[in-house]
């Protein structure tokens, strides 16, 4: 039979608990704070005084400033207080905060009701997801970035979840007339049952890849030509579809009115092609940057990486297959959910299991796009060991691709360097201790050597916190 806790024990669960609680009586005065929500509200433990019968709401209000996340104030009668002393309760209420004297803004998720007891109580739950919320920002602004017209809709219900300007202005239609609405809705504007169809290949983890079709504005009778992409991502713990098209019309006006310009239109079709690809590899690296604490690290990488490449006397077209497997190391952490790829803490052989997965996520996702066919060997090989312990195949010595011996030096050496939320960085000569210990089981020896003699060649002190960027 499992023990019940005692008093002591559901208070210390209370008081180390990493949300705010806080418990207020009928008249809105505050009868129980744990230790997160006094460090909220700036109530320190040597502060009673200032504690006993505290209007919460009115300090509150004096305190802080709150806002929806659309930028409008949230009035003090529609705030999470006032509304448990109304008896309402309020699930999952986001709302940014800002402190009036710091000035310092957080995106904070309230939760809370009104207790049935005699009397009565109210309970407030609040829950820190800034940095969630500045994540969010980011991928918000990637996509209003893409020039390329791009929608986004969950694989369940084919709910629109997000067109960026692009997508709006090919449409002829506002946000408000895409987002919300179902992918079946758009069909009128689509010859044929293209976007039904592709959801199915979608669901099944198939790639749509340049697909031709034809849609219509909605005020407009003159049909767009386009090619249509799509590829299924998870966000926010959701299956969705990201579907990108590109504007063809043109092309394909000139090539039906002009037969004698027809080899030029193959050529530039072919470059609309190439430029394409490249927004949907843009936009996959977009998805990923949700790391705040790896900013720069892929291009620090990609530069070292590609210095001792031609150490090494790659050079041409395998030279350009190293630098954008670099580049694209990580891009199967797009499939990785952000709290497992931003745990501050240690992962669970659960959660270690599914971030070892993002090697084969990777390789298989550029397995699908021709021209970074070369660029594969980095991103699938780059946790590859020399004594063959490392994964996702346990690889040994000469079978490993010389790109990904040659980068995973350098991407341990960079991220040794570089703070992680669960680490400071190393000192310098610690880290080069650490990659002249692990040649021969982790690392090529000939790599090691030479990658060690590069530093050296660059004259990089022991203060700085990595090697300039070296040149090819």
């Amino acid at each position: 039979m499992p023990h019940s806790l005692n008093e002591a024990q559901r208070v210390a669960i209370l008081e180390h608990a990493e949300d705010a609680l806080m418990v207020i009586d009928a008249d809105g005065v505050l009868m129980y704070l744990n230790a997160a929500a006094a460090h909220l509200y700036g109530l320190a433990d040597d502060q009673g005084a200032e504690r006993e019968r505290l209007d919460v709401q009115r300090y509150a209000g004096d305190t802080f400033e709150m806002r929806t996340l659309a930028g409008a104030p949230v009035p003090e009668d529609d705030q999470p207080l006032a509304r448990i002393l109304r008896g309402e309760a309020c699930q999952n209420l986001e709302l940014l905060v800002r402190h009036r004297k710091t000035n310092a803004l957080r995106m904070f998720v309230f939760s809370g009701r009104t207790m049935d007891t005699d009397p009565p109580i109210g309970v407030l739950r609040i829950r820190d997801e800034t940095a969630r919320w500045e994540a969010e920002r980011r991928y918000r602004a990637a996509f209003e970035a893409d020039p390329a017209p791009t929608l986004i809709a969950r694989l369940e219900d084919e709910r629109i979840l997000q067109a960026n300007a692009g997508m709006q202005e090919m449409l002829d239609s506002d946000a408000s007339d895409i987002v919300g609405h179902s992918l079946s809705e758009l069909e009128g504007r689509l010859h044929g049952e293209y976007l039904s169809n592709s959801l199915d290949r979608l669901r099944e983890g198939e790639r749509i890849h340049k697909h031709k079709t034809t849609l219509r504005h909605a005020t407009n009778e003159d049909p767009v030509d386009v090619l249509v992409s799509a590829r299924a991502v998870e966000i926010d713990g959701a299956p969705c579809g990201i579907f990108t098209f590109i504007d063809i019309t043109e092309l394909e006006r000139s090539q039906r009115q002009n037969v004698e310009l027809l080899a030029r239109e193959i050529v530039m079709h072919a470059e609309m092609e190439d430029a394409y690809e490249q927004s949907i590899d843009g936009w996959a690296r977009a998805l990923d940057l949700r790391d705040e604490h790896t900013a720069g690290h892929s291009q620090r990488v990609t530069d070292m990486t590609v210095a001792l490449a031609v150490r090494f006397g790659i050079s041409g077209e395998p030279l350009e297959g190293v630098r954008r497997g670099a580049l694209l190391h990580d891009i199967g952490k797009m499939g990785i959910p952000d709290a497992i790829l931003q745990k501050p803490g240690p992962l669970t052989p659960a959660e270690w299991s599914r971030m070892k997965g993002h090697a084969e996520l990777g390789s298989d996702l550029l397995r699908s796009i021709a021209y970074l066919d070369t660029a594969i060997d980095i991103p699938s090989s780059h946790h590859e060991r020399w004594d063959g312990t490392g994964y996702p195949r346990g690889l040994k010595e000469e079978e490993l691709p010389l790109g990904a011996r040659i980068f995973a030096v350098v991407d341990v050496y960079d991220a040794l360097m570089s703070d992680r939320p669960y680490r400071d960085a190393w000192p310098r000569d610690r880290v080069l201790e650490h990659l002249r210990r692990g040649s021969g089981s982790h690392f090529d020896p000939n790599v090691v050597e030479s990658f060690l003699d590069m530093l050296g060649s660059h004259g990089v002190s022991d203060t700085s916190e990595g090697p300039p960027p070296p040149k090819a």
